[in-house]
C-alpha cells in the first residue's frame, strides 16, 4: 500500500512541476536580458526580421509583430504575454520555458518550433503550422488551436484541457501522459 501512495504522490509532483507558474521562469530568477538581445531588438523593430537571433530573456508583452520572420531565434524564458505574432515565421525558434499567456500566433509558422514548458493559456494558435515542433510538459489550458496543423508534434505531458482542436491536424502527435481537452489523459505514443 504504501508504495502505491508513494508512486501516486511522486506523480502528482512530476505533473505539476512540469508546468512553468506565473510569472516566467525567467523573471523568478531575475535573470538579465543580454546585451546581444537588446541589439538584436533595435534590428527587429527597424527590419522586421531577425533571422537566428538571440532574444533569450527579452519582454515584449503587449508588442505587435505581425508578419516578423525570427526563423532559429533564440526567445528562451522571453515574456510575450498578450503579444501579437499573427503571421509570423517562427519556425525553428527555441522559445523553451517562455511566458505566452494570451499570446496571438495565428496562421503562423512553428515548424519544428521548441515550445518546451512554455505557458501558452488562453494563447490563440488557430490555423497554426505546429509540425513536428516539442510542445513537452506545455501548458495549453483553453488554448485555441482549431485549424492548426499538428502533424508530428510531441505533446507528451502537455496539459491541454478545454483546448480548442476542432478541425487540428493530429497525425502522428505523441499524447504519452498528456491531458485532453476534456480532461482525461491519454497514454498514446508511450
Amino acid at each position: 500500500m504504501s508504495r502505491i501512495v508513494t508512486f501516486v504522490f511522486v506523480a502528482i509532483a512530476l505533473f505539476w512541476a512540469a508546468f512553468p507558474i506565473e510569472p516566467a521562469l525567467a523573471q523568478l530568477r531575475f535573470e538579465p536580458v543580454p546585451a546581444e538581445a537588446i541589439r538584436n531588438l533595435s534590428i527587429l523593430k527597424a527590419e522586421r526580421a531577425c533571422v537566428d537571433c538571440n532574444l533569450r530573456n527579452i519582454s515584449l508583452k503587449r508588442a505587435n509583430f505581425s508578419g516578423v520572420n525570427l526563423e532559429g531565434s533564440n526567445l528562451q524564458t522571453a515574456n510575450l504575454a498578450e503579444a501579437v505574432f499573427d503571421n509570423a515565421n517562427l519556425s525553428g525558434t527555441n522559445l523553451k520555458y517562455s511566458y505566452l499567456k494570451q499570446i496571438s500566433l495565428e496562421t503562423s509558422q512553428l515548424v519544428n518550433a521548441d515550445l518546451t514548458q512554455a505557458n501558452l493559456y488562453e494563447a490563440n494558435l488557430k490555423g497554426a503550422d505546429l509540425s513536428y515542433a516539442t510542445l513537452r510538459s506545455t501548458n495549453l489550458n483553453k488554448a485555441n488551436l482549431r485549424d492548426a496543423n499538428l502533424t508530428g508534434a510531441d505533446l507528451s505531458m502537455t496539459y491541454l484541457r478545454d483546448a480548442n482542436l476542432i478541425n487540428a491536424n493530429l497525425s502522428g502527435v505523441k499524447l504519452c501522459n498528456t491531458v485532453l481537452p476534456d480532461g482525461k489523459v491519454s497514454y498514446e505514443g508511450c
